[in-house]
Formats: structure tokens, sequence, C-alpha cells
């Protein structure tokens, strides 16, 4: 990976080169977005009856990228490992956790790429449908998206709501 790598090109860069104005206005943004992650991810653990502290959540997802520096995709299996030591966390359940989040997020970005592809006159009933034989489960913010970019170009600005999504996965799955 570092094969050939002029090493001396990334000093010539931070010194002549970058702008530290823009990153030090943008560090404080990075760090809380870091933050918000850690503190989302302790709470997407309470669910199974896990409760680590806020500070060992935030920290594991920062040492998961200095992990991920050196050995790709390691980062996922060192923060569960982080919580498994400091504050008793079960390894499986906050690697199910992660394992959940990405396929997850996986699955929305294929239905969000379906939305982008869709015909505007496709009905509810068809795009449920049709997500529902793709990924096998539907995704509620997603399906509001989709919904309310297809109504939208009919000059409509009603997100469908969870009662009617309701109704409507009710009506296919029968």
């Amino acid at each position: 990976m570092y094969r050939d790598f002029d090493f001396r090109s990334i000093e010539n860069i931070l010194i002549n080169e970058m702008s530290w104005t823009w990153m030090l206005l943008s560090f404080p943004f990075g760090i809380l977005a870091q933050m918000f992650r850690g503190w989302r991810w302790r709470q997407t653990l309470e669910p199974v009856g896990e409760y680590p502290r806020s500070s060992t959540s935030v920290n594991s997802i920062f040492l998961s990228y200095a992990a991920s520096l050196v050995i790709p995709r390691i980062g996922e299996f060192t923060r569960c490992g982080v919580l498994k030591r400091y504050d008793g966390v079960s390894f499986p359940k906050a690697l199910g956790t992660v394992v959940y989040r990405k396929s997850h997020r996986h699955a929305a970005h294929a239905v969000c790429h379906h939305a982008d592809t869709a015909d505007a006159d496709e009905s509810v009933h068809d795009i449920l449908l049709k997500d529902r034989h793709k990924h096998g489960f539907y995704h509620q913010p997603v399906l509001n998206h989709r919904l309310y970019r297809n109504r939208s170009m009919r000059h409509s600005r009603n997100f469908l709501d969870s009662h009617t999504a309701e109704k409507a996965l009710k009506y296919i799955i029968r």
C-alpha cells in the first residue's frame, strides 16, 4: 500500500500547501460528528440490555478509526472489544449492533437508489411491493422519502405517516 510512496511529500503539503484556517474551522465539526456517532451507538445497545458509558462509546469510535488506519475493517471489532474490556458489554451483542447498522445502511442505500429510478406514477402499493420483494423488508424513513418524492412530482407536500404505512404493509403482507 505504501510501497514507493514519498513521505516527504506529506511534509511539503502540510507546511506549504494546506490551508490551516479551514482545517481548524472544520475540526470541531468532525469531532462533534464522531461524538454523536458514539452516543447513537450507545442508544443502539440499550434495547439489547447493554448500557455502556457515553465516554467509552465515544472513545471506542475514535479508537476504531485509528485501528482501521493500520488494518482496514478492524475498527468494528476494536470498538466492540473496547466496550467489552472497559464496560463489560457483551462482545456478540455489540458486534450484532454493528452488523445490523451496516446491513441496514446498505439496504437503505439500495432502496434510495431504487427510489431515484422509480417512475413518478407508481402507487404506494407498487412501491411497497417492489421493495419488499427486492429487499425483504421496509425502511420507514426511506419509504417516506420515496413517497414524498413521487408525490412531489405531482405537486403534493404530504408525507406518508406511519399509520398509513402500517395499513399498507398489512394489506400487502396478508
